[in-house]
């Protein structure tokens, strides 16, 4: 299910799989132009973006050229997307994303039947 507009000139660089729910305000980035700023004799950096089965992307979440993302994961709202995840069963998070928690759902006939998660995020406190 697609909440948001994938606004880009080249939608043929995004491949959504299946049960894949994508929040509003999502910003696919499939490519980049400011390089030319630092090189001017270069050209756009263009690259797909792969999201597979299963997943969920939070709310105004921007995902980059270039990303892969395995079957179940969770992409928590705000995150800046930069890098490919291969491990499946993950929630990620953060400008960078990374891995913050892992889960398993429970999936039968394409409805969400529960998330259970394998262990408990823990931030480090902090010295002030």
């Amino acid at each position: 299910m697609l909440c948001s507009s994938p606004m880009t000139r080249e939608p043929y660089l995004i491949n959504i799989g299946n049960n894949v729910t994508v929040s509003t305000n999502v910003t696919f980035v499939t490519h980049d132009n400011s390089i030319k700023l630092l090189y001017p004799e270069k050209s756009d950096v263009f690259g797909k973006i792969v999201i597979g089965n299963n997943c969920f992307v939070g709310e105004n979440v921007t995902i980059l050229y270039g990303v892969t993302l395995a079957d179940n994961i969770i992409v928590a709202a705000g995150s800046v997307v930069t890098k490919s995840f291969s491990n499946s069963n993950i929630i990620i998070g953060g400008n960078p994303a990374h891995i913050i928690n892992t889960c398993y759902y429970c999936f039968c006939g394409g409805i969400l039947h529960g998330v259970f998660f394998s262990k408990r995020f823990n931030r480090k406190k902090q010295k002030k």
